[in-house]
C-alpha cells in the first residue's frame, strides 16, 4: 500500500490520520497506533520503536486485520501471511472490519451523537490531596467544584480514577460532558486524581501511580469494547494546558508494547 493508501483506509476504520496528503507524519502515525491499541493482543512488542518502513507494513497488516484477514502477528516484516493477507485483501476478500461492535455504540443528547473519542485529564490536585478518603468523597468535592464554582449542572467528566486504581463514574455517559471546549461532544473525559504542578510533556509516571495506569488502560479497553472509538487524546491537544500532565501519544505506545 502506498502512504495515501493507509491513510484513506485508517480513515475509513474511524482512526482520524490527519489531511489525506501521501506524508507519513504525525497524525498519521497517532492514528497507526490507535488502531494498534485496538488490536494490541495481536501486535509484536516494540512498536514505538521501530523504523518507518516497518511501521508502513505493520499499518497495512493492521487494515487488514481490522477488516478480517490475517496477517499473522502484527510485527512490520513481510512473512508467508502477510503476502497472502495483502493477495486475498487486493481480491477484496476482506470482512466487515472488527474494531466496532456490531451496533454498539455510545450516544449523547438529543441528537443522539455517536461517541468516537475519550479525551484525558488530571484534577490538577496534590499527590496527598484528600489523603485516606475513598474516591467516592474526591468525585463528590470535583463536582462540588463544578456545580457550585462553575456553575455547571453536574461534574464534567465521565469517569473518575483515583490513586489506588478506583473507577467510579461521573456524569452519565450518554450526556454531553463539560471538559474540553468545542470538542465536549461524541466524547467521553476520563479524569485521573492527581496532576498538580505537571507539564505537557512529562511522562505520565511523573505524577501518577501504577495502579492508575492499569486501571486507565482497562477502562479504555472497556470502553473500547461498547463504542468505535476512533481517538483517544489529551486535553493538551486542544488547549494551552498541561492536562493531563503527560503526552497521551507517547503514553498509549509504551501501553501497547
Amino acid at each position: 500500500m502506498r502512504i495515501f493508501d493507509i491513510q484513506r483506509s485508517l480513515k475509513a476504520l474511524g482512526h482520524d490520520p490527519g489531511p489525506l496528503d501521501g506524508v507519513w507524519g504525525g497524525p498519521a502515525r497517532s492514528a497507526l497506533f490507535s488502531l494498534l491499541y485496538v488490536l494490541r493482543t495481536q501486535v509484536a512488542a516494540g512498536a514505538e520503536i521501530w523504523p518507518q518502513v516497518r511501521l508502513l507494513i505493520a499499518a497495512e497488516q493492521a487494515i487488514m486485520a481490522a477488516h478480517g484477514i490475517d496477517p499473522g502477528v502484527i510485527d512490520g516484516l513481510e512473512g508467508a501471511r502477510t503476502l497472502e493477507a495483502r493477495r486475498r485483501f487486493s481480491a477484496g476478500a476482506a470482512a466487515r472490519p472488527i474494531q466496532t461492535p456490531p451496533g454498539g455504540a455510545i450516544r449523547q443528547g438529543r441528537a443522539g451523537l455517536a461517541v468516537r473519542e475519550i479525551i484525558l485529564h488530571c484534577a490538577a490536585t496534590r499527590p496527598d490531596w484528600m489523603a485516606g478518603r475513598p474516591l467516592r468523597e474526591q468525585v463528590e468535592e470535583i463536582r462540588r467544584w463544578h456545580v457550585r464554582i462553575n456553575g455547571w449542572r453536574d461534574i464534567g467528566y465521565h469517569w473518575l480514577i483515583g490513586r489506588d486504581g478506583s473507577i467510579l463514574p461521573g456524569r452519565p455517559e450518554r450526556e454531553i460532558g463539560a471538559h474540553v471546549r468545542g470538542r465536549n461532544s461524541g466524547s467521553l473525559g476520563i479524569c485521573l486524581i492527581g496532576g498538580h504542578g505537571s507539564a505537557a510533556s512529562d511522562r505520565f509516571s511523573d505524577h501518577y501511580t501504577p495502579a492508575q495506569g492499569a486501571a486507565l488502560e482497562r477502562l479504555l479497553h472497556e470502553i473500547s469494547g461498547r463504542a468505535p472509538i476512533a481517538r483517544v487524546s489529551g486535553h493538551n491537544e486542544y488547549a494551552a494546558k498541561a492536562c493531563p500532565g503527560f503526552n497521551v501519544l507517547r503514553w498509549l505506545e509504551r501501553a501497547e508494547s
